[in-house]
């Protein structure tokens, strides 16, 4: 993918010049479809000497790029606009790391989304109502644990209220095979193949994750407990870095990663014991700080429970709200389409 700025100069830079390719998503570990189209900058050039503009488009997400006179990216925007990237002499570039963001965290600065009131302990949160804005309700997914409410008196024009509650441990904790549970939406978008496949990044048939799954739980352990063991041992052995890994078996071989390092490990393990199970997108509460965009997991254990294997919760707590499940590749465009956008204009939890 990072390609796609190269191919304009490659293929040559005309009005109107308009391509279709594909390129190797690492995230999604798939090939994906980018449309560009390229039109000369009318007037004057534009920063840095900028003549030509190429709209990059790959899914639901669009990126804008100028480009100089021999091609050279100089200019982009993505985000509609909220995040933009500017080529800059290497000294400037320096210059303003070192003075105008010193202790100052820019991604944090676009991810995080400001609490009104802060959540004290939130790892015991069972419940959570907040009145959202700026963003599209379609945008979260409603389940057991999450619902939508569109419409009420203490809502103003254009926001939207979200709840949610946390699963019941007894609800899970049974030996049974088939249990009937309270709230059958509990039981909802369930495909056991989709669920339990070994892929490119999630390797739940692979003979190392296979071992080191077994080696954590016993053979005569319910998938509950079992589903516990493997989020404790995650989330206790796995450092917590900023490296970036694309497969569950570079976790294992690296014992560090992420958020969606330690979803997507634990996701491997709980498979390769057939535990159906999914990685999930969304938002969690950071102590001090806000909500920031967060990775975790759901397994089917005769229903979907929320598990989170970086913060060690079985169920995850209620300042988890989920954006989106990654089955169909969605989630991203989900996030994309909220960063930078969506603002909490009240809350209230238990």
């Amino acid at each position: 993918s990072s390609a796609i700025s190269l191919m304009p100069a490659l293929r040559g830079l005309s009005e109107g010049a308009s391509s279709s390719f594909t390129v190797f998503n690492p995230e999604k570990q798939s090939m994906e479809t980018v449309d560009q189209l390229i039109t000369k900058v009318s007037g004057a050039p534009g920063p840095n000497d900028a003549v030509w503009k190429a709209r990059n488009k790959l899914g639901a997400a669009v990126v804008n790029s100028w480009l100089n006179r021999k091609g050279l990216t100089v200019l982009e925007k993505a985000l509609e606009g909220s995040l933009i990237t500017v080529l800059e002499d290497e000294s400037l570039a320096r210059d303003f790391l070192n003075k105008k963001a010193q202790q100052k965290d820019l991604i944090l600065d676009l991810s995080l989304v400001k609490s009104p009131k802060p959540i004290l302990k939130p790892a015991g949160t069972r419940s959570l109502s907040a009145v959202i804005k700026g963003v599209d309700p379609s945008l979260f997914p409603e389940d057991h644990r999450q619902k939508i409410t569109t419409s009420g008196s203490d809502m103003a024009p254009g926001s939207f209220k979200l709840d949610v509650v946390v699963e019941n441990r007894a609800d899970f904790g049974s030996k049974k095979k088939v249990r009937t549970l309270p709230n059958p939406d509990i039981r909802q978008d369930f495909d056991r193949e989709r669920d339990l496949a070994s892929t490119l990044s999630i390797q739940s048939d692979n003979p190392v994750i296979v071992k080191q799954a077994s080696s954590i739980v016993s053979p005569q352990d319910p998938d509950f407990e079992r589903v516990v063991k493997l989020v404790n041992w995650t989330s206790d052995n796995i450092r917590k870095s900023m490296r970036d890994s694309f497969t569950a078996l570079e976790v294992l071989q690296t014992m560090e990663g992420e958020c969606q390092s330690h979803a997507g490990l634990y996701t491997a393990m709980a498979r390769s014991l057939k535990i159906p199970t999914r990685i999930v997108t969304g938002l969690v509460y950071s102590d001090g700080l806000g909500f920031l965009y967060h990775a975790w997991a759901e397994s089917y254990v005769d229903g979907w429970l929320s598990v989170d294997p970086t913060l060690k919760q079985t169920p995850s707590d209620a300042t988890h709200i989920k954006i989106a499940n990654n089955v169909d590749g969605s989630s991203s465009n989900a996030v994309l389409q909220m960063v930078g956008k969506l603002k909490i204009e009240s809350i209230d939890y238990h």
